[in-house]
């Protein structure tokens, strides 16, 4: 059932979490300060629209715990939670599963690492260099050393996505 009778503490929740003022807020929203006024004073309810412009303009927060109120309150918490809280494992049990399987930098260094092989076979044998069909590789950046992921998005096929913050 809709929940918009504590939709001012989930408002509040948003300010604390993102550090922001009620008229950052309403700046960064594009709408009137009166705006979020009222619907921190429980004096009206959030439109649709409101709605749609804060999962806009922060997609990690839940469409779940906004208009129903059910936890967790991040995207990023929902993945978590698939993780570890299966009940049949123990707790050691969760943290070598986590331990063991391999990030997306751990993939991109094999890669990296199986590349430059590659490549120093492809010296010493360049008669092979002819024969081997080439795969298809990530792009090299020059300057990847100052590179620093921040965010990394998620679409799926059925227009759902996730995002991750470094």
């Amino acid at each position: 059932m809709i929940d918009l009778d504590n939709f001012p503490e989930r408002l509040e929740f948003v300010f604390n979490h993102f550090e922001l003022s009620a008229s950052a807020l309403a700046d960064r929203l594009e709408v009137q300060r009166s705006s979020i006024s009222h619907l921190l004073a429980g004096r009206n309810k959030p439109s649709l629209e409101f709605i749609a412009k804060l999962m806009e303009a922060f997609p990690e927060l839940r469409f779940e715990w906004l208009v129903y109120g059910q936890e967790p309150k991040l995207k990023n918490a929902v993945v978590e939670q698939k993780i570890y809280t299966k009940e049949t494992e123990s707790v050691k049990a969760k943290e070598e599963l986590y331990d063991q399987s391999p990030s997306l930098f751990d993939q991109m260094e094999d890669q990296n690492i199986q590349e430059e092989k590659k490549e120093e076979k492809k010296e010493e044998e360049p008669d092979k260099e002819k024969t081997l069909a080439e795969e298809p590789q990530m792009p090299q950046h020059s300057d990847s050393s100052t590179k620093v992921l921040s965010r990394i998005i998620l679409i799926y096929a059925d227009g759902s996505f996730e995002t991750f913050k470094n």
